[in-house]
């Protein structure tokens, strides 16, 4: 990847890429890529992207971890969080 390579960029980072997404841009960029931004929580796990990113050793950037809020209500994990 030319931009990298001269050293204009460090890394390449997408957003939100979907499977089909990531798997493209990972064989344009030959493996070059750093992370991937997407909604990740527990009520939204996005499994099959999290392998992948797992697999290819993309990192994981969670924008809304909380669920835009939403999970601070949730009960088992106000429990948790009591918890500890």
């Amino acid at each position: 990847m030319n931009l990298q390579d001269s050293g204009k960029i460090k890394y390449v980072g997408v957003s939100n890429f979907t499977l089909l997404q990531l798997e493209h841009a990972w064989n344009y960029t030959g493996g070059k890529i750093f992370t991937n931004q997407i909604e990740y929580h527990p009520c939204l796990s996005q499994d099959i992207v999290k392998g992948f990113c797992d697999e290819k050793g993309i990192v994981i950037t969670a924008y809304s971890p909380l669920g835009h809020g939403n999970l601070l209500k949730d009960q088992t994990l106000q429990a948790i969080a009591d918890k500890h």
